[in-house]
């Protein structure tokens, strides 16, 4: 709702290219801070260390390491 409300504010709507970019930078914080919160340590360095290869898996691929 606060890029909604952004958006109004600016004059444009949601599919703006710069609304959409603070809008993915703001979901993959919260991503993130999840991983953050729940994931022990040594899993994050092994995830920081492979995205800074590249995206190379899908969500779900990752996701399925996890379950």
């Amino acid at each position: 709702m606060a890029m909604t409300e952004t958006a109004k504010q600016h004059h444009t709507t949601l599919q703006d290219p710069a609304v959409d970019r603070r809008f993915r930078a703001e979901i993959h914080r919260l991503i993130a801070d999840g991983c953050a919160a729940v994931l022990p340590a040594e899993t994050l360095t092994g995830l920081k260390a492979r995205a800074a290869k590249g995206p190379s898996r899908t969500i779900e691929r990752l996701l399925a390491e996890f379950r």
